[in-house]
């Protein structure tokens, strides 16, 4: 929601009901943002839904799979799992999700993917200096180490797999 609109909506909302124009204005401005963010959120499944179709994986939600040891990563204190996206690609079981992290006072996303079952897991990841990698016993992680990977990131580490 722009400036304008949300001053447009806060004045209105003060000249109906009476109301202090300044606490009208941040209830515009905090709605807006909610609005935006709902938005996004949505945007982002819709993407994330595509591209699980395109790569032939499977779109979960909210869970993750049994197989997956989160407790045992970096991102152990991840909370609001979502767009969880598995499947098998060949000889390796493959999971992908969003999840938001705190650590101290800081909040943020991330995006992690992760693959079982192939020797050379993520290579790519390695020298990408934007991400991060963990060796999990039989799981190879990978996620950017303050932000959400866009879906043609996720789909370039799925490729760079499916290309062993």
């Amino acid at each position: 929601m722009g400036a304008l609109s949300a001053l447009i909506i806060g004045g209105l909302f003060a000249s109906i009901t009476g109301s202090d124009a300044f606490v009208c204005l941040v209830v515009a401005v905090a709605g807006g943002l909610v609005v935006s963010d709902i938005l996004e959120r949505r945007e982002r499944e819709r993407e994330i839904r595509k591209f699980a179709t395109r790569m032939r994986l499977t779109y979960i939600g909210s869970a993750l799979p049994k197989s997956f040891p989160l407790h045992r990563t970096s991102s152990r204190t991840a909370h609001s799992m979502c767009n969880v996206v598995a499947g098998d690609r060949g000889a390796a079981e493959i999971v992908l999700f969003d999840c938001a992290l705190r650590y101290g006072r800081s909040r943020f996303r991330r995006t992690v993917a992760a693959v079982r079952g192939r020797a050379g897991g993520f290579g790519i990841a390695r020298f990408a200096p934007d991400l991060e990698t963990e060796q999990i016993g039989e799981w190879m992680v990978v996620y950017s180490s303050r932000s959400r990977l866009s879906v043609e990131e996720m789909q370039t580490l799925i490729s760079e797999l499916c290309a062993f």
